[in-house]
């Protein structure tokens, strides 16, 4: 099924002012004219047909289980053909469960509220706490600037893609969201017909930036212009393919128990967040990185010794193929390195954020690598453990009015000093220095751009590796 374009010819033609163009418009200004949506949300999705849909009888076996947590994960993602399923299943659930799923959701203050309410009433109260919770609304607040003619075209089509963004990273998808961008341009370029042809260059400009604000623009500009030939393409590929699709092919090729998937969903939430939400410039096109080989090595590891030998054998491997002269050369081999060391950090980051209970796991891992002396994975998981500190931090008050930031404190306490930066990490290379192993490469790379090359040299020869 296709993006519904009925928009396009459907007004009187006889009523539309002209245009210097080559016609009239096929599109005049009717007030409170019902406008059908440019968008349908099914059809902005890829089609998924899987072989079997292994997670759905999975789900329902969850849904009769103990594990709340579980529960609330499969009401969140809604992973059933008919999304009533949470609902009738746990109405036939005995009242007892009911009720201790219901408190487990709600806070202390809630109890004797939701002893008060009737089973199906608590039912509903458990499928609204574990669903997701909608971002507040805000209307679509671009319009087209006065005498856009004298503008940039391409800083308008900036300005339409960040407003596009922030429709994008506020609001889940709606039918009627664009529309509103097709209804903002279609009234003024009725009210000033000489602006059509900037327009028709922010349209190009738009090719290669938000699909929803592209595809906005092109319709009312094919309304407006019936007939000419400016070569204004309509995508009719889904425009959420580009995460839709990853997560599609996630769940053909990572057919694992389903309570697995849903804690990979809770990370990659985290991971959408920080790329899609929490950015300065959207990108449209480039799909939604999956890739979760560390989430399931973490998962798949039988305790934090495995998990730590895992990583060992691993960097290992990396660092054996490395010399100094990568990173005197700055090369791509020495930037793959350095940047598997930050995913590692964000990986570690993304999990803590998503599935607190891994914590205690995570910290117990970093003991034994430090034990096995692999100062490269030991140092990137405690700054990703730093990182989820001092996003989780706690904000108090002392009586002088003074605010307190305490970060959260997540870091063995045993090692801390390696993790202080003082004169380029200056505890963490005397400890290097007395026993060293794999290194965590930055302060040395520092160091040999002040005392030269023949610091990385020494690095590589007393981590054993030449």
């Amino acid at each position: 099924m296709g993006p519904a374009y009925s928009m396009r010819g459907t007004s009187d033609m006889s009523q539309s002012p002209e245009y210097g163009l080559g016609g009239s418009s096929g599109a005049p200004y009717v007030p409170n004219e019902a406008y059908t949506s440019l968008f349908q949300a099914s059809a902005e999705l890829p089609p998924f047909m899987p072989p079997y849909r292994y997670w759905e009888d999975e789900a329902k076996t969850v849904l009769m289980a103990y594990d709340v947590q579980s529960l609330q994960r499969v009401i969140r993602y809604n992973l059933f053909s008919n999304e009533n399923m949470p609902r009738c299943v746990l109405q036939q659930r005995n009242a007892g469960m009911v009720d201790t799923f219901a408190l487990e959701l709600a806070t202390p203050r809630e109890a004797a509220f939701i002893a008060e309410l009737s089973h199906n009433q608590k039912v509903e109260e458990i499928i609204r706490r574990s669903r997701m919770g909608n971002l507040s609304y805000i209307p679509w607040t671009w319009f087209p600037p006065p005498n856009a003619h004298k503008m940039d075209p391409k800083a308008i089509a900036a300005a339409i893609d960040a407003e596009s963004h922030l429709q994008f990273s506020r609001v889940p998808f709606e039918e009627w969201q664009h529309t509103n961008l097709y209804i903002h341009l279609l009234n003024h370029l009725n009210g000033f017909p000489d602006e059509v042809q900037i327009y028709i260059e922010v349209e190009k400009a738009l090719r290669t930036r938000s699909p929803f604000a592209h595809r906005a623009l092109a319709e009312c500009l094919l309304t407006l212009l019936p007939g000419e030939n400016y070569h204004i393409p309509i995508n009719s590929k889904p425009a959420f393919e580009f995460i839709a699709g990853p997560i599609q092919r996630l769940f053909l090729e990572y057919q694992t128990n389903l309570v697995g998937i849903l804690k990979v969903l809770c990370v990659l939430a985290i991971r959408f967040r920080r790329k899609y939400v929490h950015s300065p410039r959207m990108d449209w096109h480039r799909p939604f990185d999956t890739n979760i080989s560390f989430i399931k090595d973490l998962f798949d590891a039988t305790g934090p010794d495995d998990f730590a030998r895992t990583l060992t054998t691993s960097d290992e491997k990396a660092f054996a193929s490395l010399s100094p002269q990568n990173f005197i050369a700055d090369d791509g081999i020495a930037q793959e390195y350095l940047a598997r060391l930050h995913t590692l950090t964000l990986s570690v980051w993304e999990c803590c954020s998503a599935l607190s209970d891994w914590i205690k796991f995570i910290q117990d891992c970093v003991q034994i690598l430090l034990t096995l002396r692999n100062y490269h994975s030991a140092m990137a998981i405690m700054a990703g453990l730093q990182k989820y500190g001092t996003t989780t931090s706690a904000v108090r008050s002392i009586p002088d009015g003074v605010g307190l930031v305490t970060p959260n404190p997540v870091l063995p306490p045993n090692t801390l000093y390696l993790m202080n930066p003082f004169q380029n990490y200056l505890a963490y290379r005397q400890q290097f220095e007395a026993m060293p192993g794999l290194p965590f490469l930055y302060p040395h790379i520092n160091e040999a751009k002040q005392l030269g090359p023949g610091v990385l040299d020494k690095v590589f020869l007393v981590s054993g590796t030449r």
